[in-house]
């Protein structure tokens, strides 16, 4: 069952479009689908996300990959507490590989470049799980500078050095940071219109897959009993608290 954003654009709710987008997000992967008069400590147990996943599991054994979009402003889903929860609620379900897609033609500058790899370094260390970066329409540029960057950041550097900027000398200074970064990244170039670099997408999501297994997999198993066990804790709290108040009012 979707949520619908446009009454949150209303007069009554006081959301403009990011912020109904983000509240909308914020229902869709927390919003109990019961009754709201029951206790707190019930709340939420059955979400929205809940059914995709339900449907997920379903159509998993006929199925090689699933493809989630997510909204288009990254910071709405990147830093909200709902985007924790849906790519934590799938990294413990199957086994999750964020693809960051960059639109090739549009970074082709290098302070542009720079802002789309902050980005992507933002991403990869907050939801910390295998990760491919997609440099997408080389069918109308090709990726090669990107690459070159990447793997030299001395010509990074020499290509920004009659750019004098502050936002110029901010690139250069980043560039020396995020070599680390480029080390252990995986880039691929794809094309979704004609469909180029697709097998090596696939080789990419295939290695990511394997990290997944080896390296993430004992990660999840211990980050799942830390939330039941916080989840156990906060149950016994609050059945606690319920006690307490009903011994008083007797």
């Amino acid at each position: 069952m979707p949520v619908d954003s446009e009454p949150l654009l209303s007069c009554s709710y006081h959301l403009g479009p990011n912020g109904a987008i983000l509240t909308s997000l914020n229902l869709f992967s927390t919003k109990y689908q019961g009754s709201r008069h029951l206790p707190q400590m019930f709340r939420g147990r059955r979400c929205r996300f809940d059914q995709v996943l339900s449907l997920l599991e379903t159509r998993a054994p006929n199925l090689d990959y699933v493809v989630i979009d997510t909204p288009g402003q990254i910071e709405a889903f990147n830093w909200s507490a709902s985007g924790s929860i849906i790519t934590e609620t799938l990294a413990l379900a199957f086994p999750t590989i964020v693809a960051y897609v960059v639109d090739t033609p549009r970074s082709n500058r290098p302070v542009t470049f720079m802002s789309n790899m902050l980005y992507a370094c933002s991403v990869l260390y907050k939801i910390r799980l295998p990760f491919v970066l997609c440099f997408n329409k080389i069918d109308v540029e090709s990726h090669s500078f990107a690459l070159d960057w990447m793997n030299n950041p001395e010509k990074y550097r020499d290509d920004l050095h009659h750019d004098i900027t502050y936002l110029a000398s901010l690139s250069r200074s980043m560039s020396l940071v995020l070599e680390e970064f480029y080390r252990n990244l995986r880039a691929v170039g794809v094309s979704a219109a004609t469909g180029a670099g697709m097998q090596a997408f696939f080789e990419a999501l295939a290695e990511a897959k394997n990290e997944y297994n080896t390296d993430f997999v004992e990660w999840i198993r211990r980050r799942r009993e830390g939330i039941d066990m916080e989840e156990r804790i906060r149950v016994h709290r609050e059945m606690g608290a319920f006690e307490t108040h009903l011994r008083e009012c007797i």
